[in-house]
């Protein structure tokens, strides 16, 4: 057999196929690759724009925060001028940007927002499994669909927002909106990882729910998420700084702003990161195959 027919069934039934040849030639075999990615997100794409209401109140609510954390830092900022080596402006700027990215980085819900705990429970985990994809694959597609919904229904009208009626500080240079993007998009793969590393967890636990909570804590705290991290205190800081969760936030928004002197060299601990988010993520998940082939699953 030359040549092997495989079909993806989505949840709604709709049957997706193509054929993969094992001999084809290694573009082919990455562009099949991209296809399969692309159309697994473009599903959970379409599943997202079913819930345009929620969106809307999500979004109201993502306004209304913004709003009150600008003010708190137009307030702190009038008596004190530059603090932390920012600017009020600077610092709309930031809480602006940290709202935006709030979704799109999946802090709140990566993984395409699939429920792997209830799959493993119900079952649904072994379907996804035998799908003709690398399950990590698989849900990063699946993630790769929410963050572009998110991205243009929820990032972009709030960065209209932040732009239309609030004075903003605009990046110094197309280079630093390259490192922006790139540093947003490794905190999104870092996000992703480390919640699959807590949710994989749940092979051998009841429930990886804890785990995942003080993931979703330590990321609220120490990603730049709710304040700077140069507005910690300094002995905190120096170590925060250095943790995964900061690329989340605070160094991609710091790129942006370019007032953190130190930003190539988290930059590239940031990719150092991400090696090691997605190396742990295998991992785990390797060990979680052979415990379930152990079983007889």
């Amino acid at each position: 057999m030359n040549r092997v027919q495989k079909e993806i069934v989505n949840q709604s039934g709709v049957c997706l196929s193509w054929g993969m040849d094992f001999k084809e030639n290694p573009i082919k075999r990455i562009w099949s690759l991209i296809s399969i990615v692309v159309t697994i997100a473009k599903m959970n794409f379409r599943k997202f724009l079913q819930y345009r209401l929620a969106n809307v109140s999500g979004f109201l609510v993502n306004v209304f925060w913004f709003v009150v954390e600008a003010n708190i830092m137009i307030a702190l900022f009038s008596s004190r001028g530059q603090t932390f080596n920012y600017t009020v402006v600077q610092a709309v700027t930031y809480v602006g940007l940290a709202e935006a990215l709030l979704m799109v980085s999946g802090i709140s819900g990566a993984l395409g927002e699939v429920d792997l705990d209830g799959d493993i429970r119900s079952g649904q985990f072994i379907v996804d499994l035998i799908r003709p994809v690398d399950y990590f694959v698989y849900i990063l597609s699946l993630e790769l669909g929410r963050v572009v919904y998110y991205l243009f229904f929820r990032a972009v009208p709030l960065l209209a927002v932040l732009f239309i009626f609030f004075d903003w500080a605009p990046p110094t240079s197309i280079w630093t909106i390259f490192l922006f993007i790139f540093s947003v998009l490794g905190g999104i793969i870092i996000t992703n990882c480390l919640h699959f590393s807590a949710l994989v967890l749940g092979f051998w636990l009841n429930s990886s729910r804890g785990i995942l909570e003080v993931v979703n804590v330590m990321a609220m705290l120490f990603s730049g998420l709710l304040l700077p991290i140069a507005f910690f205190p300094e002995w905190l800081a120096k170590i925060v700084v250095y943790l995964p969760f900061a690329g989340q936030f605070y160094i991609p928004i710091s790129i942006f702003l370019g007032n953190e002197p130190r930003a190539m060299r988290l930059l590239a601990v940031e990719m150092g990161w991400i090696v090691v988010a997605i190396t742990l993520a295998r991992i785990l998940f390797r060990m979680a195959m052979k415990k379930i082939s152990v079983q007889g699953g």
